[in-house]
């Protein structure tokens, strides 16, 4: 058994985090999320949604239900156990179907801000979601709001991935204050704890981290590396299934968006050739750098 105890949130000088522990078999560790205090009415301490997200794979490997003594979203709890999980055994049978028991199954609406986020890489896929989500003829309710830069995985693991994360934010920091963007930066020990490849879990990980700030994002888009016509169940390469995933992970009061998945790489890269930021910031983004 895999028990999530309640989120709490801890203020440390300008940093705010929001942390929970979980106790596997008897062996107790704490995931948090790190983010600066001014973001702290935002976290949301009031379910425990962004942490059984990030441990949901861990548990289905591990063959650990999962047990959360807090409130968890109804529309996430239905998705999960109607259809990821279920999804989930035929694609990798030697993972556990797991059974998800909570506290409370909560469909009230939280108090939301109604921001409009997505990560910042600087990579293709994530200019082109920034430029198409930044003009006019994007409605407003959907129109970028605010930048994120999460340390959830792509720079590495333990302290040297935390100084390579640290490294890159400075270029994304330069990049929002080009855009006229505000930028969020997390960090995050999400990568310490399941040893499962990058490239299978980051879209876990990343909603993850957006789902702490539920209050904040009424919609978020994640950057899709793979478009929908290649789609595919495949568990070694999460962007294959994207369009169903986000979904599956989108909750009573922020919903996620595959953005970009209609557009194959080769497309964007045009696109972004009428975007005069790519022209400074571009870089090619892949596990463990930038």
């Amino acid at each position: 058994m895999l028990t999530i105890y309640p989120p709490e949130i801890h203020i440390d000088g300008d940093t705010a985090r929001i942390e929970a522990v979980y106790d596997c078999d008897g062996k107790k560790n704490t995931l948090w999320f790190a983010t600066d205090v001014k973001y702290r009415e935002y976290l949301c301490h009031e379910r425990a949604d962004a942490f059984l997200v990030a441990l949901l794979l861990h548990a289905m490997q591990q063959h650990h239900d999962i047990r959360v003594l807090a409130s968890i979203s109804t529309r996430l709890y239905y998705s999960l156990t109607h259809y990821m999980i279920p999804a989930f055994r035929h694609m990798r049978p030697d993972f556990k179907e797991v059974r998800i028991t909570c506290d409370q199954l909560d469909n009230t609406l939280l108090p939301n801000a109604g921001g409009v986020g997505t990560g910042v890489s600087c990579g293709i896929d994530s200019l082109y979601t920034i430029m198409e989500h930044t003009t006019e003829d994007c409605p407003a309710d959907y129109r970028l709001t605010h930048l994120v830069f999460f340390n959830a995985g792509s720079s590495g693991i333990g302290e040297a991935g935390r100084k390579l994360y640290r490294e890159r934010l400075l270029h994304m920091q330069s990049f929002a204050k080009e855009s006229g963007l505000p930028i969020i930066p997390m960090d995050s020990n999400i990568d310490d704890i399941c040893d499962l490849p990058f490239v299978s879990k980051y879209t876990f990980s990343t909603v993850a981290c957006a789902l702490t700030l539920q209050k904040l994002f009424a919609n978020y888009y994640y950057s899709s590396g793979a478009p929908v016509y290649r789609f595919r169940f495949q568990f070694d390469e999460a962007a294959t299934y994207d369009v169903l995933s986000l979904s599956m992970l989108s909750t009573n009061d922020t919903t996620f968006f595959p953005a970009g998945t209609v557009k194959y790489r080769i497309e964007k890269t045009d696109a972004l050739t009428n975007y005069p930021l790519s022209y400074r910031y571009l870089q090619c983004v892949h596990e463990g750098g930038a």
